[in-house]
């Protein structure tokens, strides 16, 4: 279907981009990503990524009302660096990856992501599966030169049970979770986005000429 990438998704040059959750959607449901970002269908939260996003905004503004005092004293004893929110762009020519980086320090040295669970699901963010932060520290060492040191996501307790009624509460835990930033594990998360990306892109045009009018 030819060598240019075309995305559904492209900035104001026209530049076409994706986003981490566009990549982790298309590899874990074609079908949902489909329907959000080809037929335009509205990405509908669920009372835990809602729930994670509070905790990351009280973690980012070190506000943390709406929490109890266990909670609160909880949160307190969570690693946040200097800052939050940086966004990132890992250029690969004919498009970008685009994403924000929950918290960095000053000289992007050290990355975390957050992400609130059960304890026992460690093993999701440590596998070559996983590679959100991966695909930062490659966008800090485009920016700056220089490859981040090391990088980690934080699995914060969550406890309870929405799909029975039960309200989502903070545990008591977390677990720090290493991220690889070896040469082997980096060229790796290259190779897949670029495989990822050609494969959006094929569905991509053959979606649209099915579809031009």
């Amino acid at each position: 279907m030819g060598t240019k990438i075309k995305l559904p998704k492209s900035d104001e040059q026209g530049k076409p981009y994706v986003s981490y959750s566009q990549l982790s959607k298309f590899r874990e449901n074609r079908s949902d990503y489909f329907k959000n970002y080809f037929f335009g269908e509205r990405f509908e939260g669920n009372a835990y990524t809602e729930f994670g996003t509070t905790v990351g905004e009280a973690l980012e503004n070190n506000d943390f009302k709406g929490f109890n005092t266990k909670e609160k004293k909880f949160l307190e004893t969570i690693p946040r660096l200097d800052e939050f929110e940086r966004k990132i762009e890992l250029d690969f020519g004919d498009y970008y990856v685009v994403g924000y980086i929950d918290s960095n320090d000053s000289k992007c040295r050290k990355l975390i992501d957050y992400k609130t669970g059960d304890l026992g699901k460690v093993s999701k963010y440590d596998s070559d599966v996983y590679d959100q932060i991966q695909i930062y520290a490659l966008a800090i060492e485009q920016e700056t030169g220089t490859l981040p040191k090391e990088g980690s996501v934080i699995l914060v307790e969550r406890t309870g049970n929405a799909f029975k009624g039960e309200k989502l509460r903070l545990g008591t835990e977390y677990v720090e979770i290493p991220q690889d930033f070896s040469k082997e594990a980096l060229d790796k998360v290259k190779s897949d986005i670029v495989k990822t990306v050609e494969d959006i892109s094929d569905y991509w045009k053959a979606y649209r000429l099915l579809t031009k009018t």
